[in-house]
């Protein structure tokens, strides 16, 4: 799904406000209050409508907490690619749901169609609007990282080779057991062998039966050893950190973003 445009009627504390989205990264930053959150609910509604409209909260019924501070018609349009055909979704908002519009028409030509239904979202993107919050839309207010049916029913298609999480703790359980057979402290670990071996080496050359370019030969490899050994614990060090940041999600409350494909 690309987004193209959008016009909001009257929404929140925005009124007769027009934005055509470009490709790839779209920034809004203004001052806090203007309105980029409420912009952000905007598209989210036009998509899947309004959240909580049984509670009594204002802060909490996305109907009632976006009803328009100035009065006037409440709604707006959004223009949008997907599938290979350009759509225009029009909708108005009552006092209650059964009093709300929705129109959908090709863009190209203007004409009412009928290939998504009202709750665009779940048609386009197949998941529901909890999944999509949790996913493709990250609010401002509302940042977790819950995990829904929905979400596990995609995840379940995808293999394990294509999961960052299980690919972090493959290479990370495959450093370890490296790490272990190559151990400078284990009895069982190579770099310890080589110098017990080196030891020994050295011991038969101060009783004379020993061969000088034999043992510093094998301080050579023992040192090459230990080096690779060093290597791969700062490597395996490295990608902890990196698994560590996959969990991290940072909020700005003052630059909001959005991003089309």
């Amino acid at each position: 799904m690309k987004l193209i445009e959008c016009h909001i009627e009257n929404f929140g504390r925005l009124s007769d406000y027009t934005y055509e989205f470009s490709g790839g990264l779209n920034e809004f930053c203004h001052e806090n209050g203007w309105g980029k959150s409420t912009l952000a609910a905007f598209i989210k509604v036009m998509l899947y409508g309004f959240n909580n409209e049984g509670r009594r909260d204002e802060l909490e019924n996305e109907r009632k907490r976006y009803r328009p501070w100035q009065g006037g018609v409440y709604g707006g349009k959004l223009s949008f690619e997907a599938g290979g055909r350009r759509y225009l979704v029009e909708r108005t908002f009552g006092v209650k749901a059964s009093e709300d519009m929705f129109t959908l028409r090709y863009l190209d030509t203007n004409i009412e169609c009928s290939d998504f239904s009202s709750c665009l979202g779940e048609d386009i993107f197949n998941i529901d609007a909890k999944s999509f919050l949790r996913t493709i839309y990250i609010s401002q207010n509302d940042c977790e990282a819950e995990v829904t049916d929905a979400i596990h029913a995609k995840l379940g298609n995808l293999t394990e080779d294509t999961d960052d999480i299980n690919n972090y703790d493959t290479v990370i359980n495959g450093f370890k057991k490296l790490m272990n057979e190559m151990s400078p402290t284990r009895r069982t670990g190579s770099v310890y062998k080589l110098g017990e071996q080196l030891a020994a080496e050295k011991n038969e050359l101060r009783n004379g039966s020993g061969v000088g370019e034999a043992i510093s030969s094998l301080s050579t490899y023992r040192l090459e050893q230990k080096q690779k050994y060093d290597a791969l614990s700062d490597e395996l060090k490295d990608i902890a950190g990196r698994q560590q940041e996959l969990g991290v999600y940072t909020v700005s409350y003052t630059h909001q973003t959005l991003q089309t494909n």
